[in-house]
Parts: C-alpha cells; sequence; structure tokens
C-alpha cells in the first residue's frame, strides 16, 4: 500500500495544478459543479439495481403485497429513462460545454508554444516532448475531472454498500479489500510500465514520422522517382514499422500476463461470496431475496474498492504526464522575458554587437567569437562568407532569436534585452531564405491577416513582381497557395515563393530590412530588378543583406566578411 500511494502530496499539487485551467475559462466553474451532481446522481443507480430485486424476490416470497410490488418495479423500471433523461440534459450540455473547453485549452497551449524561444525548437528531445503535449496537454483538465468522478463515484458506492456486507459479515469486508489490494498492486505495475513504454514508443515513432514525409512530401516526388528511391525509403520505413510492432506485441504481452492476476482474484472472489452466500441460505441465516442482495453488494463494494484504487492510480500515472506539462510550461518564454522599454529610432540610432558570441545549446564549437560590429541606421550592411561562417547565427541574434552565449547586442547603447520583444520584432521586415508558405490565400500569405489595405497589398506585390501572377488566376490575391484543401491551389515555384516573401516584407514594412540570400531562386535578370526594386524602398532605411552575388554588394554603405564566425 506504501507504493501504491507513495508520491500522494506531489499527486494532490499536480491534479490542483491541471484543476486550476478552469479557474479563468468560461463555463469552467460551472462544468465541474454539472458533473458532480451528475456524478452524484449516477451513483444512486447501482444502489437501486442492488436491492430492489433482493426486495421483489422476499416480497413474493412473503406477503405478496401488490401495491408494495408495484412500488419496487416501478422504481426498478423507471430508473434507466430518468439516467437518460439525464443523459439528454445535463449530459448533453456538459458535453457541449467540455468541447469548448478543450479548444480553449488547446489554443492556451499553442500560445505559450508560439512565445517559446526559437532556440528550443530546435531540440530533439524537445520536439519529441512537445509532440507528446500536444496530443494530451488540451485534454488533461477534462480528462482529471473525469478521473476524480469516477473516483466519487465509487467512494459513494462503498459507503452505500458496505454496512449492508458488514452486518452479515465482517470478514467478507476484509477479504474483499485484500483483494482489491493484490488488484491495486498488479494495476500499478501496469501503469508505471506503459507510460515509460509509451515514451520509448513516442521516441521511435519520432523517426517513424520522418520516413513518412520522406516518401509522401511533394517537394520529394521528382527524385523519389528520378533517382529510384522508392525501395530504399520504403524499406527504412518497414524497418522502423517493425521495431514499432515488436515492440507494443511486447509490451502487450507483458500487460496480459500481469491482469491474469487479476482474474485469478475476480475467480477467487465469485466463488467465495456465493460459497458464503448458499451456505447461510441452507442453514437458514439467509433469504433468498437478502442473498440477492448480498451478493449484488459484495460485487459491487469489490468493484467500487477497485474502482477508487484504479482511479486513484489513474489518477496517480496522469500526474506523470501532468508533471511533465510543468516541467515543459516552465520552459524559456519570449513573452515572460520580455523587457519593458519601448524602442526608440532616431536618425543617429546605432545597433551594436559588442564581444558577441555564441555557441549552440549542446555544442562547444562557438559560430560566432567576439564579434564587435556597428549597423548605423540608415545605412545598409552586406553580409558575405562562405557556408558556415556565422552569418545566418548572426542574423537571428539581431532578431532575437537567440541569445548571445557572452557579450551583448545594443540599441541606443541599451541591450536590446530590455526592450519589449514585441515592439523590438515590429523593428524588422525579414525576408529568410528558408521562407514560409502557408496554405490561405495568395493575399493572406503577404499582409498575414484576414482584413488588410488592398491598394498596399498590391503595392507590395508590384514591387515585388507578384502582380502578373496574382492576375493570370481568376481567384486573384483570393487565390488559396497549395491544393492540400482547395482544387483550384497553386504550387508556386522557388521564384515566386521568394516574390511572396518579399511582398511580405514590403507590406509589413519596418525600420530595419533583413535579406538573408532573398534572391537565390531567381534568374539573373529578375534578381537584378529585384534587387533595384529594393533598394528604391529602402533608400532610407537600414538594411542587412547576406548574399554571394557581387550586384547586391554594390547596394551596400559596408561590407562584413564573416569567417569561421569572425
Amino acid at each position: 500500500m506504501k507504493k501504491i500511494f507513495s508520491g500522494f502530496s506531489d499527486n494532490i499539487g499536480d491534479v490542483a495544478y491541471v484543476l486550476r485551467q478552469f479557474r479563468h475559462a468560461k463555463y469552467g466553474g460551472r462544468y465541474i459543479i454539472l458533473r458532480i451532481f451528475a456524478a452524484v446522481f449516477e451513483s444512486l443507480f447501482p444502489i437501486i439495481f442492488m436491492i430492489m430485486p433482493g426486495l421483489i424476490i422476499n416480497e413474493l416470497s412473503g406477503e405478496r403485497r401488490v401495491s408494495v410490488l408495484t412500488v419496487y418495479v416501478s422504481i426498478l423500471c423507471f430508473s434507466p429513462l430518468l439516467n437518460h433523461l439525464k443523459d439528454m440534459t445535463i449530459g448533453s450540455y456538459t458535453d457541449r460545454i467540455s468541447g469548448r473547453l478543450k479548444r480553449l485549452f488547446e489554443i492556451r497551449l499553442h500560445e505559450y508554444v508560439s512565445d517559446m524561444e526559437y532556440s528550443s525548437y530546435e531540440s530533439p528531445e524537445i520536439a519529441v516532448q512537445l509532440s507528446r503535449i500536444l496530443n494530451y496537454a488540451p485534454n488533461a483538465p477534462i480528462d482529471m475531472v473525469n478521473y476524480l468522478l469516477g473516483m466519487l463515484r465509487a467512494v459513494i458506492g462503498v459507503v452505500s454498500v458496505i454496512s449492508v456486507i458488514a452486518i452479515l459479515s465482517p470478514f467478507v469486508v476484509i477479504l474483499l479489500v485484500l483483494i482489491v489490494i493484490i488488484n491495486a498492486v498488479a494495476n500499478k505495475k501496469i501503469g508505471v510500465i506503459v507510460h515509460d513504454r509509451n515514451r520509448a514508443h513516442d521516441d521511435k515513432n519520432r523517426f517513424l514520422w520522418s520516413e513518412f514525409n520522406n516518401l509522401s512530401n511533394p517537394q520529394n516526388s521528382k527524385e523519389l522517382r528520378l533517382f529510384g528511391l522508392k525501395d530504399y525509403f520504403i524499406g527504412r520505413y518497414s524497418a522502423i514499422v517493425t521495431e514499432l510492432d515488436d515492440c507494443l506485441h511486447e509490451n502487450n504481452v507483458y500487460i496480459k500476463r500481469l491482469r491474469s492476476i487479476t482474474v485469478i482474484t475476480g475467480v477467487l472472489q465469485q466463488l467465495f461470496l456465493y460459497a458464503f452466500s448458499v451456505v447461510r441460505v441452507i442453514g437458514g441465516d439467509l433469504t433468498i431475496g437478502s442473498m440477492t442482495i448480498f451478493m449484488s453488494a459484495g460485487n459491487q463494494l469489490a468493484g467500487s474498492l477497485n474502482a477508487i484504487t484504479s482511479s486513484y492510480l489513474a489518477i496517480a500515472d496522469y500526474c506523470l504526464n501532468i508533471k511533465e506539462i510543468k516541467a515543459f510550461m516552465k520552459m524559456p518564454n519570449m513573452k515572460n522575458n520580455s523587457g519593458a522599454q519601448k524602442p526608440e529610432l532616431r536618425p543617429d540610432s546605432v545597433i551594436e554587437f559588442a564581444g558577441v558570441s555564441f555557441r549552440y545549446p549542446g555544442s562547444d564549437v562557438y559560430a560566432i567569437r567576439d564579434l564587435n560590429l556597428k549597423i548605423p541606421l540608415g545605412q545598409k550592411l552586406c553580409i558575405v562568407g562562405k557556408n558556415g561562417s556565422g552569418k545566418s547565427t548572426f542574423i537571428k541574434l539581431l532578431t532575437m532569436l537567440y541569445f548571445p552565449t557572452e557579450g551583448e547586442i545594443l540599441l541606443n547603447g541599451i541591450n536590446i534585452n530590455e526592450y519589449d520583444y514585441r515592439e523590438y520584432c515590429r523593428l524588422f521586415a525579414p525576408v529568410f531564405q528558408d521562407f514560409a508558405l502557408y496554405n490561405i490565400t495568395l493575399g493572406e500569405n503577404i499582409v498575414m491577416a484576414e482584413s488588410y489595405d488592398e491598394e498596399r497589398l498590391r503595392s507590395a506585390a508590384r514591387q515585388s513582381g507578384l502582380s502578373e501572377m496574382a492576375e493570370h488566376n481568376k481567384n486573384g490575391y483570393d487565390t488559396v497557395i497549395y491544393k492540400w484543401f482547395d482544387e483550384e491551389g497553386i504550387e508556386p515555384s522557388g521564384g515566386e515563393g521568394q516574390r511572396i516573401a518579399m511582398a511580405r516584407a514590403l507590406y509589413r514594412g519596418g525600420s530595419v530590412y533583413i535579406l538573408d540570400e532573398p534572391t537565390a531562386a531567381l534568374d539573373p535578370n529578375a534578381e537584378y530588378e529585384m534587387y533595384t526594386q529594393f533598394n528604391n524602398m529602402i533608400t532610407d532605411k537600414c538594411a542587412v543583406l547576406i548574399t554571394h552575388r557581387l550586384s547586391a554588394v554594390q547596394l551596400a554603405d559596408m561590407v562584413a566578411v564573416f569567417d569561421d564566425g569572425h
């Protein structure tokens, strides 16, 4: 029992943590109150079905009063109707609220994930953890309420029948409690094994998803065919699937072996109750109707005791997930770590890297080492250097996607960590080489909002060379990107995608334009046109360009050559 209820106080804290999610949720308090009322109401029906058949048998064996039999039979027959009416009214209402609450908890989680530090996304361990949490965290508060209500119903069941059995034989109660303890130990063992093996399964499943993506990603379809990669990737996929299937089979076999203990104890329980009851009836100490009540009460007591321990063990097992959620929600968060100052840009404003060094988490190698560089607002900096020299890392540090391992980045002499993160981000209009396109309309991909200034959108599209692309589609800027949800959607080429990314930066605007290899997929003429257009757009703006093109270098006021993080 000590092992079963170990960590009881920790579990209470975890349960309280989850239930607090209802505090600021609309209808959260009402949902819990209605569910408690329904649980108490539902717990009455097993008592009715336990007592009424025995009372009817006793009445038929005795005085056979029609009025009494009518009451007993009516209560027994109409109870399911009352329960159904409860399900149609309170049950339907709480189900509707439950769905809304799950969506609310899911949105809260996504809001938190969206505010996590960018570096967190680059950790494989965090990626697996995030995948698990997204599966169960939105449902955790509702699941926890269900477990607690299951325990409440079981407690009411125990209180209602224990007096009946104790009057007949206290020894029966002791025996049933011992059986429950044996079952609880087995179920506890099963719960720990299932949790540990599920985590191992999730780790392997991450690789399965990667191999599935290799086969199903439309971007891979050309090379899969031309290089004949089908058998290679299917072989990799099959190997992981086989390993996962073997893992699940081994897990199921072990669990079934442990559950055989509960089957054996169930058989012994029934043998004892029937033997005890039959002996008492033959001896004249128990009527047949009372025997029916006793047998039903014995089974219900055992079931309720098992339900209490099972509910507790389920809560304890679920608390392992809650602990993971709590740890995850303590991860570095941009919203919580944001400063309070609002950045103010002046003609003489300067962004300065002062002795900045950076190495990626888990790495001993510096991607940037002792970097000192000033970027006056209003000037254009061009960064060149071979791959891996630290150019993109520099941009991520500048935009607060990463934080320096050593040194500091200053704006107007103030560490950028002191500024409000959202306000600081608004200074930049970035175009990354690994830009993202979303399964929304062309116009929404540019403005990143449902409502927008149409003239401003057309201006950004015209300057980035997208006007012709929009005009060639009958839905214009309402054309959906990709065909996942719309057969009339379009699949932009690499160059068209980069133009969308550039139009997005132009529409957003900002004090500092960031161009990270923005024209890699454009032909030389289109590239020259694009740089000329951008040069006209950012005449009085600050710009940081990463490029290998000499045509872009000529636009710069300063050139920084990066080599091995210096």
